[in-house]
């Protein structure tokens, strides 16, 4: 017993030293501006276009719509949050504040997608979550473009660049899985999944201090500089 809560201390000390929490706070404060967005841009594609168009596609036109997908899109998607947050408790949750600011960066990208071109919902939520259910009532707005397989792809892709090891492999495989699902399941038009391949590879590449003044950069505790 006291090596096991000593093993503990010994770890949770390791995670006070290793984490800027000044940066994980800044990182936070932006998650919660993207949330705020999120739910404008929402609201504001449902009441300005009520009536969105739903394009033409050539690979869903001509595949069946597989409903076990949208389930399967949803476990990944739980699956992945829990490997990324294992993985990142490999090195004392030190990178977390980069993974939420990517990840932040990537669904205020979304936000401003969806009101510019605002698709047809292909099938409703509520069809499969219910009227009343949180996901079918707060998210599933817009369509261009997918922030399942964004969010997936964008995993991935940070840890691959930091170099997590071989359990990068199957973030691979399920943002793999998580794409076909949007797909499969018609959950998403092709164009949206498309299209989140290039923002993640974005949003885990660009240097985003190029954004903001000479001033600024040596702000090492704030969300663009992780």
């Amino acid at each position: 017993m006291d090596f096991t809560q000593s093993r503990e201390n010994t770890y949770a000390r390791q995670v006070l030293e290793a984490v800027n929490f000044k940066q994980l706070a800044w990182s936070l404060a932006f998650a919660l501006v993207m949330i705020f967005v999120s739910a404008g841009a929402g609201w504001f594609v449902e009441t300005r276009y009520p009536n969105p168009v739903r394009p033409d596609d050539l690979i869903l036109d001509s595949i069946p719509e597989i409903e076990i997908f949208v389930t399967v899109g949803e476990v990944v998607g739980a699956a992945q949050a829990l490997l990324s947050l294992y993985m990142l408790g490999q090195r004392r949750f030190k990178d977390m504040p980069a993974l939420l600011f990517q990840l932040s960066v990537l669904f205020i990208l979304r936000s401003i997608a969806i009101t510019l071109t605002p698709l047809a919902q292909i099938q409703n939520p509520a069809e499969h979550f219910g009227e009343n259910h949180l996901v079918a009532r707060y998210t599933y707005k817009g369509m261009f473009f997918s922030g399942h397989t964004g969010s997936a792809c964008t995993q991935y892709l940070f840890f691959a660049r930091r170099g997590y090891g071989w359990l990068v492999r199957v973030h691979l495989m399920l943002a793999i899985l998580q794409a076909v699902s949007m797909l499969a399941s018609h959950s998403h038009y092709t164009i949206d999944v498309f299209a989140a391949l290039f923002v993640a590879y974005f949003v885990t590449h660009h240097d985003f201090t190029r954004w903001i003044p000479d001033a600024w950069r040596h702000w090492h505790w704030a969300p663009w500089s992780v």
